[in-house]
């Protein structure tokens, strides 16, 4: 099956930007349609948290506190999620992506959290496997100079993907 996705801008600042995936053919990009689902809106103080984060992070940079890793440390691949304030004790939300120092992070899909750990959960398991691809094939693109990203974050080049 061949998928195409491009990296489309979420918000864009002077510290940092945030990008998300949007797959050909859909009328909105995935993290938008994560945010927008019902059942995610009903978590009221976690996804207001959640999108004060995002709002947060272009002028402030992708502090690595708010981001906990999902994978090896030879990606990019977190969790967006973290409080540092410890007033939301078991964050029921999970938002995956992968973050690339203080100056970009890429959004992915989310999901509520319904299981202890992650590895439990196969649909989450199945949107960091997604984000782990989308690492891959970016750095490749970074490497390769087809995709640069200035001072602040954004990024210059071909940002669209075909997955086969």
């Amino acid at each position: 099956m061949i998928t195409s996705f491009t990296l489309v801008p979420f918000y864009l600042g002077q510290k940092a930007a945030l990008y998300t995936l949007h797959f050909q053919g859909d009328a909105q990009n995935i993290t938008l349609q994560f945010l927008n689902r019902p059942e995610i809106r009903t978590h009221t103080q976690e996804h207001q948290y959640l999108l004060s984060l995002l709002r947060t992070f272009p002028d402030k940079g992708c502090v690595q506190q708010y981001f906990r890793n999902e994978s090896t440390a030879d990606n990019a691949v977190a969790a967006l999620f973290r409080d540092p304030s410890g007033t939301m004790q078991r964050p029921a939300l999970r938002l995956c992506c992968c973050r690339y120092g203080d100056r970009l992070a890429i959004l992915g899909n989310g999901c509520l959290k319904k299981t202890r750990t992650s590895q439990e959960d196969p649909e989450y398991q199945g949107m960091l496997n997604q984000m782990r691809v989308v690492d891959t094939i970016f750095t490749e693109r970074i490497i390769e100079k087809t995709i640069i990203m200035r001072d602040d974050g954004e990024l210059i080049g071909d940002l669209t993907f075909i997955i086969e």
